[in-house]
């Protein structure tokens, strides 16, 4: 079935490509195929959380059980890429492994279990990419949040199709306060702002937060791809998950909706973290983005791909 948010490009030959992303809180793996004249499909597309950030000790070192559990993960995952022969792989690691002190020998673990070397890419890169792949999302004066485990990334376009961005070293497992300074100059929707650059048309977000918002905000007991990609929430609903989700927690009451295991003690620090952002820049709504990192770094490849075979001709 045609997935109608990846781009329409049509390749002389067929492709797959699989992306497995170690994030801070959990690792996932996109597989994705197309055919002659088709475009791209979804072999597989999950998760497992593993929380790698949380395992940072005061001494930035991931601890044994951190690993462990991701590595665990990782080898669960890597078996759904079949036919490696014929499938391009990338591995990419993000903030933890930016951040921890032996993150090369945890990268040489998992080359070694999976045959993948690991990339570790900077925050700019990675920017870069969740907006890539958010690209039917966005319009050059959308800002786009990738609100991570344990960084947050902001993207601003501006009219003349640049991009900027912002690492903030804060996270749903990595809480603390967002600096009065973003970065980048945002012109408030009363004009009030002098040196600024233009208004933010759209706020797009990524990450477990803010999928699992739209979940329960709509009611989603099992995730699909693409079920809560381009919906649009408000504050207040935003807000009544956050009070939902201390409810549970502090009861112990078990809520329905898709939350993936290990999630749920993350929201609230996540929920504050989007709230405080759209305070900030003056927004009332977000947009889920289902389509970050994975996507942003295979539509790179396919487009690599797709000039390698014309320069071929």
């Amino acid at each position: 079935m045609d997935n109608p948010a990846m781009p329409t490009i049509r390749p002389p030959t067929s492709f797959r490509a699989a992306v497995l992303d170690i994030g801070s809180v959990s690792i996932r793996l996109l597989v994705v195929r197309t055919d002659p004249g088709r475009r791209m499909e979804i072999e597989f597309d999950q998760g497992i959380i593993t929380r790698l950030m949380s395992g940072l000790t005061v001494d930035s070192v991931l601890t044994d059980e951190s690993i462990n559990r991701s590595l665990d993960a990782i080898t669960s995952l890597v078996q759904f890429i079949v036919d490696r022969a014929s499938c391009r792989v990338r591995c990419i690691g993000t903030q933890a492994l930016r951040h921890a002190r032996n993150a090369d020998s945890f990268m040489q673990q998992v080359e070694r279990i999976s045959g993948i070397p690991v990339e570790v890419i900077s925050a700019d890169r990675e920017g870069r990419l969740d907006w890539r792949g958010s690209s039917d999302l966005l319009d050059p004066q959308s800002l786009l949040m990738d609100l991570g485990g344990g960084s947050t990334e902001l993207v601003f376009g501006d009219c003349g199709g640049d991009l900027r961005v912002v690492s903030l070293p804060i996270g749903a497992s990595r809480p603390g306060a967002i600096p009065r300074n973003l970065g980048f100059t945002i012109l408030h929707r009363d004009g009030s702002s002098k040196n600024a650059h233009v208004p933010i048309s759209r706020l797009v977000c990524l990450g477990g937060t803010a999928t699992t918002v739209a979940f329960m905000t709509k009611g989603i007991e099992r995730w699909t791809h693409g079920c809560v990609h381009g919906v649009e929430i408000g504050r207040r609903d935003i807000e009544a998950v956050r009070d939902r989700v201390m409810q549970a927690i502090d009861t112990g009451h078990h809520l329905r909706w898709g939350i993936e295991p290990g999630r749920l003690e993350l929201l609230p620090s996540g929920i504050q973290i989007l709230l405080e952002i759209m305070t900030r820049i003056e927004v009332e709504m977000m947009t889920v983005s289902e389509q970050g990192i994975r996507f942003g770094l295979v539509r790179e490849m396919f487009e690599s791909d797709l000039c390698g075979n014309q320069a071929a001709l």
